[in-house]
């Protein structure tokens, strides 16, 4: 598995979940600064991170808005779009997402 996976980075091939599953096993501190909008995606980018956190719950407070889920799914998801389109070209960042769909 080891072996295979090297060959998949070396060659680029390496798919972002299994990427995102390494830093996790890793037994490495892995720390995923929060971000709620394109700029805070954008801070957390530029300050070197190697995953970014958002959650249905910031994304509320960001707008006001308790995070119990008053705020429209579709609402968190153009969110979430907004900030991957912020830091897409990085496709060595990891996104971590969560949210409660009502």
């Amino acid at each position: 598995m080891v072996a295979k996976q090297g060959e998949a980075e070396r060659r680029g091939t390496v798919r972002s979940t299994t990427k995102l599953r390494t830093l996790l096993v890793s037994g490495r501190i892995a720390v995923a600064p929060g971000a709620y909008d394109g700029l805070s995606a954008r801070l957390v980018e530029q300050a070197g991170f190697h995953a970014i956190y958002a959650s249905g719950g910031a994304i509320a407070r960001s707008a006001s808005v308790p995070g119990i889920g008053l705020i429209p799914i579709n609402a968190i998801v153009d969110r979430l779009a907004s900030i991957v389109d912020v830091v897409a070209r990085r496709l060595d960042l990891k996104f971590l997402c969560e949210f409660a769909a009502k």
